[in-house]
């Protein structure tokens, strides 16, 4: 089994639609895929990033440990519900959804607080997971945005992330199309990839960016947990 955790460089970012994109890619190799958001705030009427995120994938989720209805910070929505978020109970639902290949999508970012003591981090290094992918909106600020992530994720993960860029957008600036070069001149990462976010995540031109993304992933991830190609 091999987990690949989502997170984001900010919150609104585009981790479910990278999401999405990635699980449906892999399912269309016939690989058994989970695609799972453990931690949600925002909950309301209509379909969840959960629930989108469960339809993507091949194999049956189980409902969610968190979902609270306030728009905000992980931490600050589970105080309202009074149900604050433990990381245990979170790993041991993830840990429950023994698919071949299993995709978790953190709520907010990278740092965002899931306790007063805790943040997705630490609940990124508890799952142990295979790979990190990095999600950012190929905008002006990235560069800084990508920096900060990847040198926390460097304190307690040894290997450098994928890193997905979202174009266009919401607002594209005179930095985009460009970013995922100097990213690569900067020595942020090496990996990068950009994935269009105009279309739905099903769309031709969208799997094929997340085909590439796949195959970097099962560079990252080494020969027993390569994604199977098409």
């Amino acid at each position: 089994m091999t987990r690949i955790a989502v997170i984001g460089t900010g919150t609104a970012v585009g981790k479910t639609h990278a999401t999405r994109a990635l699980t449906l890619a892999l399912a269309h190799t016939g690989a058994e895929v989970a695609a799972l958001k453990p931690i949600e705030s925002g909950v309301g009427a209509g379909p969840t990033d959960f629930d989108l995120l469960a339809r993507a994938g091949t194999f049956s989720v189980a409902p969610p440990p968190y979902a609270f209805p306030d728009a905000l910070s992980p931490h600050l929505a589970a105080r309202r519900a009074r149900r604050p978020v433990r990381i245990d109970v979170v790993a041991d639902w993830v840990r429950n959804h023994p698919a071949r290949w299993t995709f978790i999508e953190t709520a907010g970012a990278l740092l965002s607080p899931l306790s007063l003591r805790t943040t997705n981090l630490d609940l990124v290094v508890e799952l142990d997971c295979a790979a990190v992918v990095l999600v950012a909106q190929d905008r002006l600020g990235v560069l800084h945005e990508l920096r900060a992530c990847t040198l926390a994720l460097r304190v307690a993960l040894p290997d450098i992330p994928l890193l997905v860029l979202l174009q266009p957008p919401a607002r594209p600036d005179t930095s985009t199309g460009v970013n995922a070069d100097e990213v690569r001149r900067l020595g942020i990462a090496r990996q990068v990839h950009s994935l269009p976010r105009h279309a739905s995540p099903d769309h031709p031109s969208v799997q094929v960016a997340a085909g590439r993304a796949l195959r970097a992933l099962a560079r990252l991830t080494g020969p027993a947990s390569r994604p199977p190609t098409r």
